[in-house]
């Protein structure tokens, strides 16, 4: 017996409904849990930097940005200093010899943005004698787990620099990973991370390094001053900028129980862009050098439900070395004695410092958390000197 054939507009009218139908209770749960595990995660989120303890990123008393670096890498963002023109209230620029600039809620442009505190994973940064952290800003993304910025004041908690604004940069030390990127202008880097956390009786550690270098972009200066004050046939503008760039950074951690030593070092090479007094440099030599040095020893103990101390004790050293500054022309100071000989500078600065501090956080009250925190540190100048010549002449050197 033959069936009846069914009509095509039958046919067609039931696919479509096949297409159209809605997906399975079991699909839907499915979606939904995804959905609600990955709001739930972000709710979760917490900070230690406004308060030095745990707490939900959405309750803690101040205004609070929290970048994860998984993101900053998917956006394209090549730097710290790039991720955190992502956050409101914040704006980023360089000035003429290329050093970064932050401004906060619209304070700032000061010398060496020293209203800002800067921190990698909780170690101070800033130079005492230039306020500011050039490098960590040069930092890659691909070595970053997240970044922590609080949007207002945080001197009551961090002390000094932190006037107008706190920056703490949390580097990987989880999983094994590795990158590599090229890019315009000569641009070529890499970041590595190897990472093993510490078992029952066993040491953990963590290794991040990275390094990235950039040749001159090509962007043009335009007129320099000296075209301003009549005297275009000295100038070497318009030109290329000496904007060429080079980073390098290692991280090391090491952890036993609950101590913990974090060592790192991060170093750039910036040129002088725009140059001093925007007179374009004649050539890409000079630059700024730029090193620090950090140790960290860390101690956290609980002696009961209600305490959790913090001891650390730690160092660094900070080295700004600008040589070949270019600042004109000697003849401007003496004619007869220099002549027309092109006039440098070379800026040496070393500082040393080491600090101490105690966190203490008490638990003792319902619903409420009080930190006692003590901290010491002492700077010493180990070098800061001026030298002045011409390519004939020495002309004068200040030591202090």
């Amino acid at each position: 017996m033959n069936k009846p054939n069914t009509p095509p507009i039958l046919l067609s009218l039931l696919g479509i409904l096949a297409i159209a139908s809605p997906p399975s209770l079991a699909e839907t749960a499915a979606g939904d849990d995804e959905e609600l595990g990955s709001l739930l995660l972000l709710l979760d989120e917490e900070t230690t930097i406004a308060t030095k303890s745990r707490l939900n990123a959405d309750y803690v008393p101040g205004m609070v940005n929290v970048l994860q670096g998984d993101e900053l890498e998917a956006r394209g963002l090549r730097t710290v200093w790039d991720a955190l023109a992502l956050v409101p209230g914040i704006d980023t620029s360089y000035d003429a010899t290329g050093v970064r600039q932050i401004i906060s809620r619209g304070v700032g442009r000061i010398y060496g943005s020293g209203n800002i505190k800067l921190l990698l994973n909780n170690i101070s940064m800033n130079s005492s004698g230039y306020a500011q952290a050039n490098m960590l800003l040069n930092m890659p993304v691909e070595q970053v787990e997240r970044i922590e910025v609080i949007r207002g004041p945080g001197s009551a908690v961090y002390g000094e620099f932190a006037y107008v604004g706190v920056i703490n940069v949390i580097t990987r030390n989880q999983g094994r990973r590795i990158n590599a990127s090229l890019g315009a202008n000569q641009l070529r880097g890499g970041t590595a991370t190897l990472a093993s956390a510490n078992g029952e009786g066993s040491v953990g550690y963590h290794l991040n390094i990275g390094a990235w270098s950039r040749g001159i972009s090509g962007t043009n200066s335009g007129l320099d001053m000296f075209h301003g004050e009549g005297l275009a046939a000295d100038s070497n503008a318009p030109g290329d900028v000496a904007d060429a760039m080079a980073f390098q950074s290692l991280l090391l951690g090491v952890d036993y129980r609950s101590l913990e030593l974090k060592l790192s070092q991060l170093q750039d090479l910036v040129g002088d862009h725009f140059g001093v007094n925007y007179l374009l440099p004649p050539g890409d030599e000079g630059g700024s050098r730029n090193r620090q040095r950090d140790w960290q020893l860390s101690y956290q103990a609980n002696p009961n439900d209600d305490w959790e101390l913090n001891l650390t004790l730690g160092g660094s050293r900070t080295a700004r070395l600008r040589d070949g500054l270019f600042l004109g022309y000697a003849d401007e100071l003496d004619p007869l004695l220099y002549g027309h000989d092109m006039h440098y500078g070379d800026i040496h600065y070393r500082e040393s410092r080491g600090h101490l501090g105690l966190d203490a956080h008490w638990r003792g009250l319902s619903d409420h958390k009080l930190l006692l925190a003590l901290e010491h540190s002492r700077t010493r100048i180990d070098e800061a000197s001026w030298r002045f010549y011409t390519d004939t002449y020495e002309v004068t050197t200040y030591a202090f």
